[in-house]
Order: structure tokens, then sequence, then C-alpha cells
């Protein structure tokens, strides 16, 4: 049975240890009119400097946007809590929970640390000094957004882009999510999720993207698609991004880097 995957639709870095700004890098046009900032959460084994040389590509196709003139984007960077098992991992890479061997996040019954990591983020979200538009996921840390949409976490006192003067100050922030998976602890919440009021407008939804590549072999795509349905049904207004690549952010792939740069 095939799965229908077609939807409707600044270098920082934050410290490996748990917290706390440690460099920035701003990708920006020549013409300033407004930051657009984007906190980016790696996957398992992986790092904060990890993913930002992983997103290198994607950050130099947002300065050649046409037109670009109306932004400057900085990406900002989460190291996850946990060392992984150093006997069966090489390397010093992070996860954002721990499973038992042999257990993955799509079929867990518990995300153990996951509040220490829920915390991490909203704490980056909450700083009004240093507001958030979207969020970047992928794969444990997609699944990590996954999670904190389902409990309505995803909060920024970003001021939005449209009707600014009579908007609230918080906002919900855009999510990208590459490589996701189901975030199987939060299945009723998730299910259950609604941004929607009794006049079927979205109450303070954020959007969604959703990378999926056809052959991702670590993460199906079925497990994405589910939880990009349940969001639409939720009021999340979202978009499918599809390319025949694997797990990966699709850098090397132009048509994929394009729509994600447009989005």
């Amino acid at each position: 049975m095939s799965t229908n995957i077609s939807g409707t639709g600044s270098l920082t870095e934050i410290n490996g240890s748990t917290q706390g700004l440690v460099g920035s890098r701003n990708i920006q046009s020549d013409a300033e009119v407004r930051s657009v900032r984007i906190l980016a959460l790696h996957g398992k084994n992986g790092s904060g400097e990890s993913f930002a040389k992983s997103l290198s590509p994607l950050e130099e196709a947002l300065t050649k946007m046409e037109p670009a003139v109306n932004y400057k984007f900085e990406f900002d960077y989460l190291t996850a809590p946990f060392a992984l098992d150093e006997a069966n991992n090489s390397g010093s890479g992070k996860a954002w929970w721990t499973l038992p061997p042999g257990v993955r996040s799509f079929n867990a019954e518990e995300y153990v640390g996951f509040e220490t990591s829920a915390q991490m983020v909203q704490e980056a979200l909450s700083d009004p000094n240093h507001p958030y538009d979207f969020c970047f996921g992928h794969s444990q840390g997609a699944i990590l957004l996954s999670a904190l949409l389902a409990k309505g976490s995803l909060i920024s006192p970003r001021t939005p882009f449209i009707n600014d003067k009579d908007s609230e100050p918080q906002v919900p922030v855009g999510v990208i999510l590459n490589g996701a998976a189901w975030p199987n602890p939060f299945t009723e919440q998730l299910e259950q999720l609604s941004f929607l009021e009794k006049d079927e407008e979205c109450k303070n939804a954020p959007r969604a993207l959703f990378i999926m590549g056809e052959n991702d072999t670590i993460n199906p795509v079925d497990g994405a698609c589910r939880v990009r349905d349940a969001l639409q049904k939720a009021g999340v207004m979202v978009t499918t991004c599809q390319h025949d690549g694997g797990h990966s952010v699709p850098t090397n792939n132009e048509a994929a880097t394009d729509q994600i740069t447009r989005w």
C-alpha cells in the first residue's frame, strides 16, 4: 500500500551542555527591513555544530532569493542535552531523549528526558529579546517539534508579519519538519489537538512545512504523513515538500531547496 505524501497547502549555536549562546552569524540581504529568526534542532546523534554544517547550503540559498531585500535570516542551533552510549555510537552525538535498545521514537511508550529538552526549547522561544519566527527540526528534532505542537507549546514573543499593530504579541512559530515520525507518547494529545474556534476559523495556528524523502529508510514517510494529517485536521496550514532522496535535508536538490526557501 503506497503512502500519499502530497500535502496541501545566523548561525548561533547553543552549547552542548544544556543551554547558552556561543556564537552567531547573520545571513542577510543588502537592505535590512526585518530579521527572520529560525531555531534549529538537530537529529539523534547530531549536535548544533553538525546541523549548522548540514544547513549551510540552505542558509546560502536564502541569500540568493528573489526578491530577498526585505529580510535578514538568523539561524540559532540548539544542542540536545543527552549524550548517547559511547559504546554503541561513535563521536560525540547527542539526543533529545533516551530510549531502551531496539526501541524507536515512533513506537516508544516514553521519551526519557523529554521534559528537559522541551524546557530548553521553550526557554529559547520565550526570550523576548531573541524571538523566533520558525523552528526547523530534523529527525528526532522534528519529532520533538511534533510533540511540542501536540502540547501547544510552540509560542514565541514575536510580533506577526501581518497586521502587526492589531496582533497579539505572542504567536505560534512556523515549523519545518524534515524526516519526521509519529511522536508515539503524545498520540492522544496530537490526535485531539485543535486550533479551531467554534466558527471554524483557526485560533493562532502555526503553519508547517513537511520535507519528505521518498527513499527515507530511517523514518519512512508514512509516519510524517500521519503527523501532517493530524496537524491539518487541527487547523494547521500544512505544505509538503516531496523529493526523491532519503532522510537528510535535501540541500543538494535544487527544486526542494527552492521550495523550502520560498516557503
